[in-house]
């Protein structure tokens, strides 16, 4: 009987040592300050991020434009050698060209993910520095990524407010 109490009573105390620590981390959470920003949207409707963007797909619209037309050519083949079944003299004709269709387009994705970084990084440099100037200045101390959100209220969302602040900065 004594352990059955002594049992209640520690679960008794658990239960409110949890609740307690729970309501000290809301009012903990309450006072800080938190505002949210989409990091992409603040990079892709920037002024430089924006120019950035067209600037890549600029660089790389031809080979992308020629990659499209050898992938078409590439259906048609593999439509014809299935036509013709496994025995089909055009079988290692279509696997030279699967082959080197795979090998351009690895080399596209890894030079414009090359260019993307080369050419956005000090862009994301200077939307950190305008975010973290911008928490400063509103006395924020924590400013969260949007996108992960279900809902925010308006008034919490910076992104417009840092855009207008990287634009600002050239």
């Amino acid at each position: 009987m004594k352990r059955k109490l002594f049992i209640v009573l520690a679960m008794a105390f658990l239960v409110f040592s949890l609740t307690a620590c729970l309501e000290q981390n809301k009012a903990a959470q309450a006072a800080q300050k938190t505002a949210y920003a989409s990091s992409r949207e603040i990079l892709f409707r920037s002024d430089a991020g924006s120019k950035a963007a067209k600037d890549i797909d600029a660089k790389f619209a031809d080979r992308r434009k020629a990659l499209a037309a050898m992938e078409a050519d590439l259906v048609k083949l593999q439509d014809e050698v299935k036509a013709a079944g496994d025995k089909s003299p055009k079988l290692a004709e279509f696997q030279a060209k699967a082959a080197k269709f795979q090998e351009e387009r690895g080399k596209l994705y890894q030079e414009a993910s090359q260019e993307e970084s080369r050419q956005l990084q000090p862009i994301a440099d200077k939307i950190t520095r305008a975010i973290a100037d911008y928490a400063k200045e509103k006395g924020i101390q924590i400013v969260q990524e949007r996108p992960a959100l279900l809902f925010l209220d308006p008034s919490l969302d910076i992104t417009n407010d840092i855009i207008k602040k990287v634009n600002e900065a050239k």
